[in-house]
């Protein structure tokens, strides 16, 4: 997939799961706010929200960790 969005200032694929193959969620951060988007049934990225992610500021790094726990 590829996603053409201006001032990208980071970005990071997770899993929903530790145990899942595939990557799941796409977070794009920019200066002011981050989006999280995730593949739909169509295969198509879309915009989700991840409960406990706070999406009005930048995010600087998040990574999968243990126990499907999401690091922001």
């Amino acid at each position: 997939a590829s996603v053409e969005l201006q001032g990208i200032k980071g970005m990071w694929s997770l899993r929903s799961s530790t145990d899942d193959p595939y990557d799941t969620f796409l977070v794009v951060s920019f200066i002011s706010e981050t989006r999280i988007l995730a593949m739909n049934s169509e295969d198509e990225l879309e915009e989700t929200v991840i409960d406990g992610f706070i999406s009005e500021v930048q995010t600087l790094y998040c990574q999968n960790v243990i126990h499907n726990q999401l690091v922001q």
